[in-house]
Protein backbone atom coordinates (compact mmCIF):
# COMPACT_ATOMS: atom_id res chain seq x y z
CA UNK A 1 0.00 0.00 0.00
CA UNK A 2 0.91 3.95 0.04
CA UNK A 3 0.87 6.37 2.76
CA UNK A 4 -0.78 4.93 6.08
CA UNK A 5 -2.19 6.78 8.95
CA UNK A 6 -1.38 4.49 12.04
CA UNK A 7 -0.76 0.54 12.34
CA UNK A 8 -2.31 -3.17 11.08
CA UNK A 9 -2.87 -5.60 13.87
CA UNK A 10 -4.43 -8.43 12.26
CA UNK A 11 -5.89 -9.88 8.54
CA UNK A 12 -8.30 -12.86 7.57
CA UNK A 13 -9.72 -13.42 3.81
CA UNK A 14 -13.57 -14.10 3.68
CA UNK A 15 -14.89 -14.93 0.04
CA UNK A 16 -12.22 -13.55 -1.90
CA UNK A 17 -11.71 -10.40 0.13
CA UNK A 18 -8.46 -9.36 2.65
CA UNK A 19 -10.16 -7.89 5.60
CA UNK A 20 -7.93 -6.16 7.62
CA UNK A 21 -8.25 -4.38 11.39
CA UNK A 22 -5.87 -1.88 13.42
CA UNK A 23 -5.43 1.35 14.92
CA UNK A 24 -5.31 3.53 12.06
CA UNK A 25 -7.33 6.62 9.97
CA UNK A 26 -6.11 5.49 6.49
CA UNK A 27 -4.99 3.46 4.32
CA UNK A 28 -3.32 3.97 0.62
CA UNK A 29 -4.63 7.57 1.30
CA UNK A 30 -8.37 6.68 1.58
CA UNK A 31 -10.06 7.83 4.65
CA UNK A 32 -10.64 4.31 6.15
CA UNK A 33 -10.54 3.81 10.33
CA UNK A 34 -9.63 1.02 11.97
CA UNK A 35 -11.44 -1.74 9.94
CA UNK A 36 -11.17 -2.37 6.16
CA UNK A 37 -11.66 -4.32 2.63
CA UNK A 38 -9.45 -5.06 -0.59
CA UNK A 39 -9.88 -6.78 -3.65
CA UNK A 40 -7.57 -7.23 -6.73
CA UNK A 41 -10.25 -5.90 -8.76
CA UNK A 42 -11.75 -3.10 -6.01
CA UNK A 43 -8.73 -1.60 -4.16
CA UNK A 44 -9.57 -1.14 -0.79
CA UNK A 45 -12.76 0.39 0.35
CA UNK A 46 -15.10 0.41 3.41
CA UNK A 47 -17.96 -0.96 1.87
CA UNK A 48 -20.22 -2.54 -0.81
CA UNK A 49 -17.16 -5.01 -1.88
CA UNK A 50 -17.87 -8.09 -4.46
CA UNK A 51 -16.54 -11.23 -2.99
CA UNK A 52 -16.58 -14.78 -5.16
CA UNK A 53 -19.46 -15.55 -4.72
CA UNK A 54 -21.24 -12.93 -2.76
CA UNK A 55 -21.26 -8.53 -2.32
CA UNK A 56 -21.15 -7.53 1.38
CA UNK A 57 -22.74 -3.97 0.97
CA UNK A 58 -22.95 -2.91 4.37
CA UNK A 59 -20.51 -0.34 5.76
CA UNK A 60 -17.13 -1.76 6.91
CA UNK A 61 -17.05 0.98 9.76
CA UNK A 62 -15.95 0.32 13.81
CA UNK A 63 -15.82 3.16 15.82
CA UNK A 64 -12.40 2.09 17.72
CA UNK A 65 -9.74 0.23 17.34
CA UNK A 66 -9.57 -3.29 16.13
CA UNK A 67 -7.11 -5.94 17.49
CA UNK A 68 -7.87 -9.60 16.29
CA UNK A 69 -9.79 -11.16 13.21
CA UNK A 70 -11.32 -14.47 12.82
CA UNK A 71 -13.61 -16.27 10.35
CA UNK A 72 -16.12 -18.44 12.29
CA UNK A 73 -20.32 -19.12 11.15
CA UNK A 74 -19.50 -18.02 7.71
CA UNK A 75 -19.06 -14.75 8.86
CA UNK A 76 -15.97 -12.18 9.70
CA UNK A 77 -15.51 -11.81 13.65
CA UNK A 78 -14.10 -8.37 14.74
CA UNK A 79 -12.87 -8.17 18.37
CA UNK A 80 -11.42 -5.15 19.46
CA UNK A 81 -11.83 -1.52 21.56
CA UNK A 82 -15.29 -0.10 19.82
CA UNK A 83 -18.75 0.29 21.25
CA UNK A 84 -20.39 0.53 17.36
CA UNK A 85 -19.88 -1.00 13.72
CA UNK A 86 -21.18 -0.21 10.62
CA UNK A 87 -24.86 -0.43 11.82
CA UNK A 88 -25.77 -0.69 15.38
CA UNK A 89 -24.19 -0.89 18.44
CA UNK A 90 -21.41 -3.16 19.52
CA UNK A 91 -20.96 -3.84 23.17
CA UNK A 92 -18.01 -5.67 24.51
CA UNK A 93 -15.90 -4.75 21.11
CA UNK A 94 -17.66 -8.19 19.63
CA UNK A 95 -19.33 -7.82 15.86
CA UNK A 96 -20.15 -10.09 12.96
CA UNK A 97 -19.78 -9.24 9.24
CA UNK A 98 -21.10 -10.73 6.66
CA UNK A 99 -22.81 -10.35 3.24
CA UNK A 100 -26.15 -10.05 5.15
CA UNK A 101 -24.58 -6.93 7.02
CA UNK A 102 -23.29 -6.35 10.79
CA UNK A 103 -24.56 -8.42 13.89
CA UNK A 104 -23.85 -8.19 17.64
CA UNK A 105 -24.60 -11.06 20.17
CA UNK A 106 -26.64 -10.12 23.32
CA UNK A 107 -24.03 -9.91 26.48
CA UNK A 108 -24.85 -12.15 29.21
CA UNK A 109 -24.84 -9.84 32.29
CA UNK A 110 -22.81 -12.84 34.29
CA UNK A 111 -20.67 -13.19 31.42
CA UNK A 112 -19.52 -9.15 31.14
CA UNK A 113 -16.72 -7.62 29.34
CA UNK A 114 -15.85 -4.29 27.34
CA UNK A 115 -13.63 -5.59 24.61
CA UNK A 116 -12.05 -8.31 23.00
CA UNK A 117 -8.01 -8.87 22.52
CA UNK A 118 -8.00 -12.15 20.79
CA UNK A 119 -10.43 -14.88 18.81
CA UNK A 120 -10.14 -18.15 18.03
CA UNK A 121 -12.51 -20.86 16.89
CA UNK A 122 -12.87 -24.61 17.88
CA UNK A 123 -15.29 -25.70 15.24
CA UNK A 124 -16.84 -23.94 12.89
CA UNK A 125 -19.81 -22.93 14.75
CA UNK A 126 -18.05 -22.32 18.55
CA UNK A 127 -15.93 -18.95 18.78
CA UNK A 128 -13.07 -18.43 21.88
CA UNK A 129 -12.92 -14.92 22.73
CA UNK A 130 -9.89 -13.34 25.22
CA UNK A 131 -11.17 -10.53 27.08
CA UNK A 132 -10.22 -10.01 31.03
CA UNK A 133 -11.59 -13.19 30.95
CA UNK A 134 -11.46 -16.35 29.04
CA UNK A 135 -14.60 -16.84 27.35
CA UNK A 136 -16.72 -18.83 24.87
CA UNK A 137 -19.54 -18.24 22.28
CA UNK A 138 -21.96 -21.27 20.53
CA UNK A 139 -23.44 -19.80 17.35
CA UNK A 140 -26.23 -22.52 17.52
CA UNK A 141 -27.39 -21.17 20.83
CA UNK A 142 -25.51 -17.22 20.61
CA UNK A 143 -25.05 -18.22 24.40
CA UNK A 144 -21.93 -16.82 26.34
CA UNK A 145 -20.43 -19.86 28.15
CA UNK A 146 -18.00 -19.18 30.80
CA UNK A 147 -17.25 -22.30 33.62
CA UNK A 148 -18.82 -24.56 31.35
CA UNK A 149 -18.39 -26.79 27.94
CA UNK A 150 -18.01 -25.29 24.27
CA UNK A 151 -18.34 -28.40 22.50
CA UNK A 152 -15.55 -30.92 23.37
CA UNK A 153 -13.85 -28.09 25.07
CA UNK A 154 -14.44 -26.72 29.01
CA UNK A 155 -14.17 -23.01 29.44
CA UNK A 156 -12.08 -22.51 32.66
CA UNK A 157 -13.88 -19.62 35.30
CA UNK A 158 -11.97 -16.73 36.31
CA UNK A 159 -8.78 -17.11 34.11
CA UNK A 160 -7.70 -13.80 34.46
CA UNK A 161 -6.68 -11.67 31.60
CA UNK A 162 -6.13 -13.42 28.34
CA UNK A 163 -2.65 -12.35 26.46
CA UNK A 164 -3.24 -14.86 23.69
CA UNK A 165 -5.61 -17.48 22.01
CA UNK A 166 -3.28 -20.29 20.23
CA UNK A 167 -4.55 -23.36 17.77
CA UNK A 168 -2.06 -26.43 17.72
CA UNK A 169 -2.00 -26.72 14.05
CA UNK A 170 0.06 -29.40 12.46
CA UNK A 171 0.28 -33.35 12.33
CA UNK A 172 -2.22 -34.24 14.43
CA UNK A 173 -5.58 -35.03 12.76
CA UNK A 174 -6.83 -32.94 15.53
CA UNK A 175 -6.48 -29.68 17.64
CA UNK A 176 -5.21 -28.56 21.01
CA UNK A 177 -6.60 -25.66 22.13
CA UNK A 178 -4.58 -22.83 24.90
CA UNK A 179 -4.30 -19.57 26.09
CA UNK A 180 -1.43 -17.67 27.61
CA UNK A 181 -2.54 -15.64 31.06
CA UNK A 182 0.44 -13.70 32.09
CA UNK A 183 3.48 -16.36 31.55
CA UNK A 184 1.60 -19.41 32.03
CA UNK A 185 0.23 -21.52 28.96
CA UNK A 186 -2.76 -23.45 29.59
CA UNK A 187 -4.07 -25.95 27.68
CA UNK A 188 -8.06 -26.81 27.09
CA UNK A 189 -9.58 -29.94 27.36
CA UNK A 190 -9.65 -31.06 23.68
CA UNK A 191 -8.87 -34.40 21.85
CA UNK A 192 -5.01 -34.33 20.51
CA UNK A 193 -3.64 -37.99 19.27
CA UNK A 194 -1.70 -38.64 22.63
CA UNK A 195 -4.03 -40.81 24.53
CA UNK A 196 -7.05 -38.91 25.16
CA UNK A 197 -7.89 -35.48 26.17
CA UNK A 198 -5.31 -34.17 28.31
CA UNK A 199 -4.78 -30.78 29.53
CA UNK A 200 -1.05 -29.66 29.38
CA UNK A 201 0.09 -26.52 31.55
CA UNK A 202 3.73 -25.34 30.21
CA UNK A 203 5.57 -22.56 32.37
CA UNK A 204 8.86 -21.13 32.90
CA UNK A 205 12.16 -21.01 34.73
CA UNK A 206 13.18 -17.62 33.54
CA UNK A 207 10.32 -15.75 32.59
CA UNK A 208 9.17 -14.70 28.99
CA UNK A 209 6.29 -15.43 27.03
CA UNK A 210 5.09 -18.65 24.90
CA UNK A 211 2.41 -17.13 21.96
CA UNK A 212 2.06 -19.84 19.77
CA UNK A 213 2.29 -23.68 19.65
CA UNK A 214 2.23 -26.33 16.73
CA UNK A 215 2.29 -30.28 17.00
CA UNK A 216 3.88 -32.56 15.10
CA UNK A 217 4.76 -35.91 15.33
CA UNK A 218 4.13 -39.65 14.60
CA UNK A 219 2.70 -42.52 15.96
CA UNK A 220 4.93 -42.46 19.48
CA UNK A 221 6.65 -39.39 18.21
CA UNK A 222 5.17 -36.12 19.32
CA UNK A 223 6.16 -33.04 20.96
CA UNK A 224 5.10 -29.05 20.43
CA UNK A 225 6.81 -26.30 18.53
CA UNK A 226 6.87 -23.21 21.04
CA UNK A 227 7.11 -19.60 19.91
CA UNK A 228 7.30 -16.54 21.76
CA UNK A 229 10.09 -14.28 23.47
CA UNK A 230 12.02 -16.09 25.61
CA UNK A 231 15.79 -17.50 25.42
CA UNK A 232 17.42 -20.76 26.26
CA UNK A 233 14.69 -21.45 28.75
CA UNK A 234 13.39 -24.41 30.16
CA UNK A 235 10.23 -25.66 29.52
CA UNK A 236 7.60 -28.21 31.34
CA UNK A 237 4.47 -29.77 31.27
CA UNK A 238 2.05 -30.81 33.70
CA UNK A 239 -1.17 -31.88 34.46
CA UNK A 240 -3.04 -28.94 36.31
CA UNK A 241 -5.26 -29.68 38.86
CA UNK A 242 -9.21 -30.63 37.43
CA UNK A 243 -8.30 -32.63 34.58
CA UNK A 244 -9.15 -36.46 34.11
CA UNK A 245 -6.35 -37.73 32.23
CA UNK A 246 -3.13 -37.09 32.95
CA UNK A 247 -0.10 -36.50 31.28
CA UNK A 248 3.56 -35.14 32.32
CA UNK A 249 6.75 -34.16 30.92
CA UNK A 250 9.41 -32.27 32.28
CA UNK A 251 12.98 -31.29 30.24
CA UNK A 252 14.77 -29.12 28.37
CA UNK A 253 13.58 -26.82 25.76
CA UNK A 254 14.98 -27.36 21.94
CA UNK A 255 15.88 -23.93 20.93
CA UNK A 256 15.62 -24.32 17.14
CA UNK A 257 17.19 -20.92 15.93
CA UNK A 258 18.60 -18.08 18.06
CA UNK A 259 15.15 -15.81 19.17
CA UNK A 260 15.99 -12.68 19.58
CA UNK A 261 12.97 -11.42 18.38
CA UNK A 262 9.63 -12.95 19.24
CA UNK A 263 7.31 -15.37 16.83
CA UNK A 264 3.69 -14.64 17.16
CA UNK A 265 2.43 -17.70 14.90
CA UNK A 266 3.42 -20.53 12.91
CA UNK A 267 1.66 -21.65 9.63
CA UNK A 268 2.33 -25.36 8.25
CA UNK A 269 3.18 -25.18 4.72
CA UNK A 270 0.04 -27.68 3.27
CA UNK A 271 1.64 -27.61 -0.46
CA UNK A 272 5.15 -29.89 -0.68
CA UNK A 273 5.11 -32.62 1.60
CA UNK A 274 8.57 -33.31 2.20
CA UNK A 275 12.06 -31.15 2.95
CA UNK A 276 13.84 -32.92 0.11
CA UNK A 277 17.85 -31.70 1.60
CA UNK A 278 19.79 -33.59 -0.94
CA UNK A 279 19.20 -36.38 -3.87
CA UNK A 280 22.21 -37.91 -5.66
CA UNK A 281 23.26 -40.48 -7.99
CA UNK A 282 26.56 -42.59 -8.38
CA UNK A 283 27.71 -44.64 -11.12
CA UNK A 284 29.27 -48.01 -9.93
CA UNK A 285 31.38 -49.80 -12.38
CA UNK A 286 29.49 -49.00 -15.22
CA UNK A 287 26.76 -51.47 -14.49
CA UNK A 288 24.43 -50.11 -10.88
CA UNK A 289 23.47 -46.73 -10.02
CA UNK A 290 22.84 -45.82 -6.41
CA UNK A 291 20.54 -43.67 -5.76
CA UNK A 292 20.37 -41.60 -1.93
CA UNK A 293 18.24 -38.94 -0.71
CA UNK A 294 17.49 -37.35 2.36
CA UNK A 295 15.17 -35.39 3.90
CA UNK A 296 14.75 -33.27 6.65
CA UNK A 297 11.20 -33.04 7.39
CA UNK A 298 8.16 -34.95 5.96
CA UNK A 299 4.37 -34.19 6.39
CA UNK A 300 1.93 -36.87 5.16
CA UNK A 301 4.50 -38.47 2.89
CA UNK A 302 3.06 -41.42 1.15
CA UNK A 303 6.27 -43.30 -0.96
CA UNK A 304 9.03 -42.14 -3.23
CA UNK A 305 8.74 -43.25 -7.18
CA UNK A 306 11.99 -43.77 -8.61
CA UNK A 307 11.82 -42.53 -12.16
CA UNK A 308 14.14 -42.96 -15.17
CA UNK A 309 14.62 -42.14 -18.73
CA UNK A 310 17.34 -42.44 -21.45
CA UNK A 311 16.19 -38.60 -22.87
CA UNK A 312 15.91 -36.36 -20.21
CA UNK A 313 12.56 -35.45 -21.96
CA UNK A 314 9.62 -34.67 -19.29
CA UNK A 315 7.31 -37.44 -20.77
CA UNK A 316 9.62 -39.95 -21.27
CA UNK A 317 10.63 -40.99 -17.27
CA UNK A 318 9.22 -44.42 -16.12
CA UNK A 319 8.40 -45.80 -12.89
CA UNK A 320 11.44 -48.29 -12.08
CA UNK A 321 11.04 -48.70 -8.27
CA UNK A 322 8.92 -47.33 -5.39
CA UNK A 323 10.51 -46.89 -1.50
CA UNK A 324 8.22 -45.87 1.61
CA UNK A 325 8.37 -42.88 3.02
CA UNK A 326 8.38 -42.01 6.77
CA UNK A 327 5.01 -40.67 6.89
CA UNK A 328 5.57 -37.46 9.51
CA UNK A 329 9.21 -36.55 10.93
CA UNK A 330 11.27 -33.98 11.74
CA UNK A 331 14.20 -35.82 12.13
CA UNK A 332 17.46 -36.06 9.25
CA UNK A 333 16.21 -39.45 7.39
CA UNK A 334 18.70 -41.18 5.03
CA UNK A 335 17.03 -43.23 1.72
CA UNK A 336 18.52 -45.58 -0.80
CA UNK A 337 17.80 -47.41 -3.92
CA UNK A 338 19.98 -49.02 -6.27
CA UNK A 339 19.11 -49.62 -10.20
CA UNK A 340 21.21 -52.40 -11.92
CA UNK A 341 21.13 -51.23 -15.08
CA UNK A 342 19.63 -53.16 -18.43
CA UNK A 343 19.49 -50.47 -20.15
CA UNK A 344 21.68 -49.40 -23.63
CA UNK A 345 22.04 -45.32 -23.33
CA UNK A 346 25.02 -42.54 -22.96
CA UNK A 347 23.18 -41.11 -20.46
CA UNK A 348 20.33 -41.88 -17.69
CA UNK A 349 18.57 -39.77 -15.94
CA UNK A 350 17.10 -40.03 -12.65
CA UNK A 351 14.62 -38.08 -10.31
CA UNK A 352 12.25 -39.05 -7.56
CA UNK A 353 8.23 -38.45 -7.87
CA UNK A 354 7.25 -37.66 -4.19
CA UNK A 355 4.00 -38.58 -3.45
CA UNK A 356 1.59 -37.48 -0.36
CA UNK A 357 -1.05 -39.83 1.65
CA UNK A 358 -4.06 -38.04 -0.93
CA UNK A 359 -2.51 -38.50 -4.05
CA UNK A 360 -0.82 -35.19 -4.72
CA UNK A 361 2.82 -35.51 -5.68
CA UNK A 362 6.15 -33.30 -6.65
CA UNK A 363 9.06 -34.17 -8.78
CA UNK A 364 12.13 -33.92 -7.31
CA UNK A 365 15.48 -31.95 -9.46
CA UNK A 366 16.93 -34.15 -12.01
CA UNK A 367 20.63 -36.16 -11.49
CA UNK A 368 22.21 -37.24 -14.52
CA UNK A 369 24.85 -40.74 -15.26
CA UNK A 370 26.75 -40.52 -17.84
CA UNK A 371 28.05 -43.87 -18.58
CA UNK A 372 31.35 -44.97 -19.89
CA UNK A 373 33.02 -41.98 -18.25
CA UNK A 374 36.47 -42.45 -20.24
CA UNK A 375 34.41 -41.10 -23.46
CA UNK A 376 35.92 -37.47 -25.27
CA UNK A 377 34.56 -34.68 -23.74
CA UNK A 378 31.79 -33.07 -25.02
CA UNK A 379 29.85 -29.34 -24.70
CA UNK A 380 26.15 -28.26 -26.00
CA UNK A 381 25.57 -24.36 -25.87
CA UNK A 382 22.41 -22.82 -26.97
CA UNK A 383 20.51 -20.89 -28.03
CA UNK A 384 23.26 -19.81 -30.80
CA UNK A 385 22.85 -16.80 -31.73
CA UNK A 386 21.91 -15.80 -28.37
CA UNK A 387 20.34 -12.47 -27.13
CA UNK A 388 19.58 -12.52 -22.93
CA UNK A 389 20.95 -15.66 -22.06
CA UNK A 390 22.66 -19.24 -23.03
CA UNK A 391 22.58 -22.71 -21.91
CA UNK A 392 25.71 -24.61 -21.52
CA UNK A 393 25.76 -28.79 -21.06
CA UNK A 394 28.99 -30.26 -21.14
CA UNK A 395 30.30 -33.81 -19.91
CA UNK A 396 33.94 -34.57 -18.97
CA UNK A 397 36.09 -37.52 -17.97
CA UNK A 398 35.83 -36.31 -14.36
CA UNK A 399 33.64 -34.09 -11.82
CA UNK A 400 34.34 -31.60 -9.42
CA UNK A 401 35.07 -28.16 -9.58
CA UNK A 402 34.23 -26.31 -12.78
CA UNK A 403 35.33 -22.90 -14.13
CA UNK A 404 33.53 -20.99 -17.61
CA UNK A 405 35.04 -18.45 -18.90
CA UNK A 406 33.90 -16.45 -21.83
CA UNK A 407 36.18 -14.35 -23.70
CA UNK A 408 36.03 -11.89 -26.59
CA UNK A 409 37.95 -11.86 -29.93
CA UNK A 410 40.97 -9.96 -27.92
CA UNK A 411 40.90 -13.08 -25.53
CA UNK A 412 40.01 -10.76 -22.90
CA UNK A 413 37.70 -12.62 -19.74
CA UNK A 414 34.53 -10.53 -19.96
CA UNK A 415 32.30 -12.98 -17.83
CA UNK A 416 33.69 -16.06 -15.27
CA UNK A 417 31.80 -18.69 -13.41
CA UNK A 418 32.12 -21.06 -10.97
CA UNK A 419 30.27 -24.61 -11.36
CA UNK A 420 30.14 -27.97 -9.97
CA UNK A 421 30.18 -31.54 -12.38
CA UNK A 422 27.83 -33.64 -11.03
CA UNK A 423 28.71 -37.33 -12.28
CA UNK A 424 30.94 -36.43 -15.00
CA UNK A 425 27.73 -33.77 -16.32
CA UNK A 426 27.50 -30.34 -15.98
CA UNK A 427 24.22 -27.98 -16.69
CA UNK A 428 24.37 -24.17 -16.39
CA UNK A 429 22.56 -20.83 -17.33
CA UNK A 430 24.39 -17.73 -17.99
CA UNK A 431 22.97 -14.32 -18.41
CA UNK A 432 25.04 -12.80 -21.25
CA UNK A 433 22.22 -9.62 -21.67
CA UNK A 434 24.80 -6.86 -20.27
CA UNK A 435 27.20 -8.03 -23.60
CA UNK A 436 28.18 -6.38 -26.47
CA UNK A 437 26.88 -7.69 -30.00
CA UNK A 438 29.86 -9.88 -31.22
CA UNK A 439 31.17 -13.24 -31.03
CA UNK A 440 32.51 -14.52 -27.96
CA UNK A 441 34.37 -18.24 -26.66
CA UNK A 442 33.00 -19.94 -23.80
CA UNK A 443 36.21 -22.49 -22.49
CA UNK A 444 34.92 -24.91 -19.35
CA UNK A 445 38.11 -25.96 -17.49
CA UNK A 446 37.33 -29.01 -15.30
CA UNK A 447 39.20 -29.94 -12.28
CA UNK A 448 42.90 -30.21 -11.44
CA UNK A 449 43.99 -31.16 -14.98
CA UNK A 450 44.16 -27.83 -16.92
CA UNK A 451 44.37 -30.06 -20.19
CA UNK A 452 40.75 -31.38 -19.35
CA UNK A 453 38.85 -28.25 -20.82
CA UNK A 454 36.61 -27.64 -23.45
CA UNK A 455 35.84 -24.67 -26.09
CA UNK A 456 32.60 -23.65 -28.09
CA UNK A 457 31.99 -19.82 -29.31
CA UNK A 458 28.50 -18.59 -29.43
CA UNK A 459 27.62 -15.26 -31.24
CA UNK A 460 25.81 -12.59 -28.89
CA UNK A 461 22.86 -10.80 -30.75
CA UNK A 462 21.58 -7.26 -30.63
CA UNK A 463 19.00 -5.44 -29.34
Amino acid sequence: TGPMGGSINTAEVLDCVLFVGGDFTSIDGNSFANLAAYTTVGGWSNGNVNGCTSTYFAPITVNGPVNDLTIANGSLIVGGDFTQNGSMNALGGLSFYSATGWNSPTLDPSIPFTSVDHLNTTTANDLLIGSDNLIGYNFTTSSFIQGGCLGPVYIPANTGKIDALMKTEGYHSSTQLLYRSGNLVHALEAEVSLNGAVGIEFFFDQGGEINTLASYGSGAHFGYYVGGRFTNQLLGASRPSGWCYEYSYYGPSLDLTPNNGAIYKFVWNEGFPVELTSFDATLIDNQEVDLAWQTHTEHNSSHYDIERSTTGDENSFVKIGEVDAAGNSIEVINYKYTDRLNVSAKYIYYRLKIVDEDGSFEYSEIRVIKLNAEDVPEIKLYPNPAKDEITISATFAYEGATDIQILNLQGMIVKEINDQANNSFLTTTIDVSDLSSGIYFVKIVNGMNKNNRLVTKFQKAGL
